[in-house]
């Protein structure tokens, strides 16, 4: 019995991980999605307000969600090898954001689909470049 606490402590750890990544993946899809939609619809001519908002919650938040998922899955477990830190988290989110309403201005829907590519190309060289850590003093 005393085998089987830090096995059970183990596995829980590991699903408490895979929780995490599966739920920020979601969110960050959710929320990259719905502002990527926002944008980029609203240039293309559907115009910005509360119904283009709410749209886009709804359509580019639901597809960005559903995509997130193995995005994140992906970044995290194949290209990062779990080894990743919350100023790599911020670089990937924010860079996806950026690119993903960028690349939603240039060529409006299939971004969509070209966002989770840039997520992990940014993951794997965000993965590979030294990352200083800024302190204060």
């Amino acid at each position: 019995m005393g085998d089987a606490a830090p096995h059970s402590m183990n596995m829980r750890r590991l699903l408490l991980e895979f929780v995490t990544v599966l739920l920020g993946s979601a969110l960050a899809g959710f929320l990259i999605g719905t502002l990527q939609h926002y944008v980029s619809f609203g240039v293309w001519g559907d115009g910005f307000g509360r119904e283009a908002f709410w749209l886009a919650c709804f359509e580019g938040g639901g597809l960005g969600g559903t995509l997130g998922v193995p995005t994140g899955l992906l970044a995290y477990y194949v290209v990062l090898k779990r080894r990743v830190t919350n100023q790599q988290i911020a670089i990937i989110v924010l860079g996806s954001l950026i690119g993903g309403c960028l690349a939603g201005v240039t060529i409006f829907w299939p971004s969509a689909f070209v966002t989770p590519i840039l997520t992990l190309m940014i993951a794997w060289v965000s993965g590979h470049l030294p990352i200083r850590v800024m302190t204060p003093d």
